[in-house]
């Protein structure tokens, strides 16, 4: 072997890079410690050195006789432990779950097939699987590796080997390996079957039929389809399995790294860049001798740089990430591969239609190419509500979008996506604003990508602006900041955008601001509107806001006049438009209400429900029978508010409305402050504080800080009251805010303030509270719910809830 290298002119690693052999094996090989190998090795190595005839003649000879003779005492010897597994030299973690799970598939099916990416662990997994298997099987389990062979002929010889059968004369290789399990009880876990898929197909099938006492384990990064098939997903590793395997793993490569580098957050993150893939995460922690973890996550970037250097003993295409992903993408056909890496512009997955849309060519059939991808595991599917969807592994991604880079494609493809987006867009337009977010938050990571595209080509502003003026619905109050950001850019080009499309850039900043902010927007946007003599729904809604911001100023005459300013608009302009004539009986209730008069508002409210049920909006529903429900509380009927508030949040949660959510909560939160349930309200300012944190709203926030400094007040805790009241004065101050729904608790709050605490004190708290930032805050929130808790538990020290004073008529 070393004669024939040498003459070749090759080092030990280039033949096994040509050969598809791991380094050692050709070790092996030379130094004579390997003297029979199999018949595919021979061929590859054939295949690779290139010999004489002569040559060429003398090797095969030489590896047949040694096979023959060593074939019968090699299986003999292993027959004796029943086996002939590799023995595993480190402990497989987090796939307890997994390896019980493919037992049980065993035990129902003859074919089971793990199936998933490449380093997702389907090899480690079956292996261990075949250990736990080994005592059941009379005539053993043995294992049949693939990754070498490269021709499908040599498919059934290489599972006859493996077996230790001695093929004869004039019989062939699917002959004898026949031959050999005849009255056999036997499982075999055939590995890495992607690249011979068809030929390993045939084999199983085959078996199963003629041999009724052989089962099958196979790994491929696609199914056998075979009738009787078990396939078994190979799941990615969950978080804390993740963060075990790469701490395990760094800890081996660098004896330092518990004691000094361990960072829980840091890990955490690491493993879920690298979407859970076990290969991933060990050649990532490798790392660790040379990176300290901050500067292994910003490396990620690079990923394919950084998860190189894998085990030396390993087949070359599983030391390295690409070369793991190569391995499947060189499989693929020139169709699918360019589906694969033009799927890359998806940022968080998209359905058929769109996939379609963006990634086919004439003559292409695009549903084939993303099923062939899911099948060979380079596109992962996820079944939703309505419809499949399709996702790539971040690792993936980042591959295809580096294919994309070198095909010279990324822009024409960008662009394809773009224009994709824009046209889902326009066809949400005319949905209720609802079924539009439920729709459009599927796609927030595509808007994202797209928006960003638009803002850096510089010749797609129109585009861009399109896409951010229509999609206003999806920012809920989390992703605001997000909104007002991105639409700076937009607005910063103001001269080169149309009109209509900054004004509808406009009302979406003004649709989630509160006051003044809100209606200067707003304003912005009608005067667009007026200069483009645009007559679209666009003019009312952006009105409609303007009449509202109004109203939180508290310009009630103004914000009349403004609402039936609307109405006469709506019928001019839109006049089917229910959900329009809704939202308008919905405005006036809140204005009714900023005047006290519930009785008149409640009527608007109950007005707007029906017509929300009329046209299925639940969500509109929901929000105005809460609103009628606030106008009880006001009334003084606290009970009703109560029952209808939580009727209605069940709805919100299963709407996934968080906004919502966290709006009732609040209300809850004041309402059994009235009741006098001190402790159901610390219990659900908790959850609101939660709610709050996770849409990362001030609004809400400042809702939250409002009614804790009604619950610390009422259980004696009047420092965190007038802390916490002095950040919300200060937060509707700065906005002009006014909500006449706060009165009745403001009044008990500044009441028991007065009566309790030196006014220069409670002065100095409160301008300490308007300086808190929202994280100081959300700390004060959260102290006072857990004291008032612990206060309310011991009968001693529970106050009597004072009786709250109803605002005065002159309001």
């Amino acid at each position: 072997m070393r004669r024939l290298r040498s003459a070749a002119e090759l080092s030990q690693e280039e033949l096994a890079e040509r050969a598809r052999m791991s380094v050692d094996a050709i070790g092996q090989l030379e130094r004579g410690r390997r003297r029979a190998p199999q018949r595919e090795t021979v061929d590859l190595l054939l295949m690779a050195l290139r010999p004489s005839n002569e040559d060429r003649a003398a090797l095969l000879a030489a590896a047949t006789r040694a096979r023959v003779r060593n074939a019968q005492s090699v299986f003999d010897a292993e027959a004796a432990s029943r086996h002939n597994l590799p023995a595993q030299l480190s402990d497989l973690i987090g796939r307890d779950g997994v390896v019980a799970e493919i037992r049980a598939s065993l035990a129902d099916a003859r074919l089971v097939t793990l199936v998933g990416a490449g380093g997702i662990g389907k090899t480690r997994a079956a292996l261990e699987v075949a250990a736990q298997e080994v005592d059941r099987w009379p005539d053993g389990v043995w294992f049949v590796e693939l990754a070498p062979v490269g021709d499908a002929a040599l498919v059934a010889g290489t599972i006859a080997l493996a077996l230790g059968a001695v093929q004869q004369l004039n019989e062939t290789a699917m002959e004898t390996l026949l031959r050999r399990l005849k009255q056999k009880q036997v499982l075999l876990l055939v590995d890495n079957c992607e690249h011979l898929i068809g030929e390993v197909a045939q084999i199983a099938e085959r078996l199963l039929r003629e041999r009724p006492h052989v089962k099958l384990l196979a790994t491929s990064r696609e199914l056998l389809r075979v009738a009787g098939e078990r396939v078994y997903p190979m799941p990615s590793l969950d978080d804390s399995s993740a963060a075990a395997l790469f701490e395990k793993r760094a800890l081996e490569a660098d004896s330092a790294f518990a004691r000094a580098d361990r960072d829980t957050t840091i890990v955490g993150d690491i493993c879920r860049r690298l979407d859970g893939i076990p290969l991933a995460i060990e050649l990532a922690a490798a790392r660790v001798r040379t990176l300290a973890l901050p500067q292994l996550a910003r490396k990620l970037d690079e990923r394919f740089a950084v998860l190189r250097a894998g085990n030396r003993t390993a087949l070359p295409r599983q030391q390295t990430m690409q070369a793991l992903i190569d391995w499947s993408y060189d499989l693929l056909t020139s169709q699918e591969q360019r589906f694969f890496r033009r799927f890359a512009v998806f940022a968080g997955g998209c359905s058929l239609d769109a996939a379609t849309a963006v990634c086919s060519d004439a003559g292409d059939d695009a549903f084939d190419l993303l099923a062939s991808l899911v099948d060979k595991s380079l596109v992962v599917a996820h079944l939703g509500s309505d419809e499949q969807r399709y996702a790539l592994l971040e690792s993936m991604r980042a591959y295809a979008l580096q294919k994309l880079d070198a095909s010279g494609e990324r822009d024409a493809i960008s662009r394809r996506h773009v224009e994709y987006i824009a046209s889902l867009v326009d066809a949400l337009r005319p949905h209720t604003r609802t079924s539009a977010r439920e729709a459009l938050s599927l796609e927030i990571e595509n808007v994202r990508a797209a928006l960003s595209w638009c803002a850096n080509s510089g010749d797609a502003l129109d585009l861009g602006a399109r896409i951010l003026a229509h999609t206003a619905v999806l920012y809920t109050q989390r992703l605001y900041g997000e909104y007002v950001e991105r639409s700076q850019y937009f607005l910063e080009h103001a001269d080169r955008i149309d009109p209509t499309l900054l004004a509808g850039i406009w009302l979406g900043i003004a649709r989630r601001a509160i006051g003044v902010p809100a209606l200067d927007a707003a304003e912005r946007a009608i005067a667009l509107l007026e200069k483009a003599e645009d007559r679209s729904v666009t003019v009312v809604r952006a009105h409609l806001k303007r009449a509202k911001a109004l109203a939180e100023q508290r310009r009630i005459p103004e914000a009349l006049e403004a609402n039936m300013r609307v109405m006469q608009l709506r019928n001019e302009l839109c006049p089917q438009d229910a959900g329009t004539l809704a939202s308008i009986h919905h405005q006036r209730g809140y204005m009714l209400g900023q005047m006290h008069d519930d009785a008149a508002a409640r009527r608007e409210y109950e007005t707007a429900a029906a017509i929300y049920d009329s046209i299925g909006d639940r969500n509109g529903a929901a929000y105005m029978r809460c609103n009628i429900g606030d106008c009880y509380y006001r009334e003084g009927d606290a009970e009703t508010a109560i029952r209808l508030t939580r009727e209605n949040l069940s709805v919100f949660r299963d709407l996934r409305n968080w906004d919502g959510e966290a709006f009732l909560l609040c209300n809850l939160a004041e309402f059994d402050i009235v009741s006098g349930d001190l402790i159901a309200a610390a219990q659900d300012i908790a959850a609101a504080v939660g709610a709050a944190r996770r849409l990362d709203s001030g609004t809400w926030l400042a809702a939250t800080a409002f009614a804790a400094a009604g619950l610390a007040a009422h259980a004696g805790d009047l420092r965190a009251a007038a802390l916490l009241f002095g950040y919300v004065r200060s937060w509707k101050t700065e906005r002009a805010y006014y909500e006449a729904g706060d009165l009745r608790l403001q009044t008990a709050i500044e009441d028991l303030l007065e009566t309790g605490m030196d006014r220069e004190e409670r002065e100095l708290l409160e301008l300490e509270g308007a300086k808190l930032s929202e994280t100081a805050v959300v700390d004060v929130i959260v102290n006072t719910a857990e004291n008032c808790v612990d206060r309310l538990r011991l009968p001693s020290q529970s106050p009597d809830p004072p009786t709250l004073r109803s605002p005065g008529a002159s309001i």
